[in-house]
């Protein structure tokens, strides 16, 4: 047997009687400054304050309604509901004394308990403006922080575009300048920091990060995915449903945890993982000095705090850009490529069967085989390995 494995596994079992002997006490997933509220006046009142510092680190994360932030009420080409953002979470650390802030509200949806309305919704046009400047004049921080904040362009731009015809170019223009102001905002994006950072191709969802780098908040989320797969029909997404449909008796057990757990993990990660890219090491590769033959120069590669300042986080913001103005598709031009490109595929097939005799007969031979084999034509395809060796 292997001597290591039988120490780690004899000192698993040592633990897990010593787990038993003295029991175990729940984790709580609810932290002081977790605050989700209806109050209108209490949250204008918060974005306020946080107007009051310009610059200031805030992390934003949304609830939605699905992937998808385009599809509008009554749409013909889909049958998913219209897309909305259910829920928005803040958090933050107070300028003056660095204690801990946070806020959570409901936002776009009908409730389904008739005795508890959506006390938010009737007020969306009054908040939005102040959302939006509370959130462009931010550092923001978010974990997948493009997603949040297309969609946050897409479910905002309609009340803050107004005074233009639609479809003219100062129209266009007032989309453009929502689109840039929110994708500026984006400064860390803890899914890209904690790639930079682990150069890991498994899953970086915060559910899993939560274990590395906050690992007091570690299982926050399974409360209410247990409830959410439960109650499938209302809460998740893939059947029409969303997490702020969870009960109200309910929001204080399971809601709470998880969506201020999200930016209350992707708040400390992102500290720790600022400090990790500041301490990557870096490598001095030797090159080559120009017209001294035998000589070389070393060159210091930049760490990974570089990359991620100087590439990776400007990216991101272009890419924000890119796929929230999209792409106009001349369709008649897609429908001629569609028929011209395999006519000129098969021309290229052809001429490639004939250039070399080797070729035409192993051709040849595929085509007798083949028909004997299965009693279909042979078509020599170009994407075979097999056909290319």
């Amino acid at each position: 047997a292997n001597d290591v494995a039988m120490q780690r596994f004899r000192k698993q079992i040592k633990r897990a009687c010593s787990v038993v002997e003295r029991g175990l006490k729940a984790p709580n997933y609810l932290r002081p400054w977790y605050r989700i509220t209806e109050d209108v006046d209490e949250i204008e009142k918060t974005l306020k304050g946080l107007l009051a510092h310009p610059g200031i680190k805030l992390t934003y994360d949304t609830e939605t309604s699905g992937l998808n932030p385009w599809i509008e009420e009554g749409d013909e080409l889909r049958t998913e509901k219209r897309s909305a953002i259910v829920f928005m979470m803040f958090r933050w650390d107070d300028p003056e004394t660095r204690e801990p802030r946070s806020i959570g509200f409901p936002w776009d949806f009908e409730s389904l308990e008739k005795d508890f309305p959506n006390k938010v919704a009737p007020h969306i046009e009054r908040l939005v403006p102040l959302i939006f400047e509370v959130l462009t004049q931010s550092r923001l921080t978010g974990h997948n922080l493009t997603f949040d904040i297309l969609y946050t362009f897409a479910r905002f731009a309609r009340y803050l575009v107004k005074g233009h015809e639609e479809g003219t170019s100062e129209y266009n223009k007032a989309w453009d300048s929502v689109l840039c102001k929110l994708a500026d905002a984006g400064y860390n994006d803890t899914w890209h920091q904690a790639f930079n950072v682990r150069q890991d191709n498994r899953s970086l969802g915060l559910e899993r990060i939560a274990y590395v780098y906050a690992r007091d908040l570690a299982g926050y989320e399974e409360e209410m995915t247990i409830l959410i797969n439960l109650m499938h029909d209302k809460l998740h997404p893939d059947s029409g449903g969303h997490y702020a449909n969870c009960p109200r008796a309910l929001w204080k057990s399971h809601l709470e945890p998880y969506v201020m757990g999200d930016v209350e993990v992707c708040h400390v990660t992102e500290e720790k993982l600022e400090k990790r890219m500041r301490e990557t090491e870096s490598y001095r590769i030797p090159l080559a000095r120009p017209g001294q033959p035998g000589a070389f120069r070393r060159y210091g590669t930049p760490n990974g705090h570089w990359v991620y300042r100087n590439i990776m986080s400007p990216a991101s913001r272009m890419l924000i850009k890119l796929m929230g103005r999209g792409m106009h598709i001349d369709q008649q031009a897609v429908k001629d490529l569609e028929d011209q490109y395999p006519r000129d595929l098969a021309d290229h097939v052809k001429k490639f069967a004939s250039i070399d005799p080797r070729v035409v007969a192993w051709v040849k031979q595929m085509e007798i085989e083949t028909k004997a084999k299965t009693g279909e034509e042979f078509h020599l395809d170009l994407e075979s390995k097999e056909h290319m060796r």
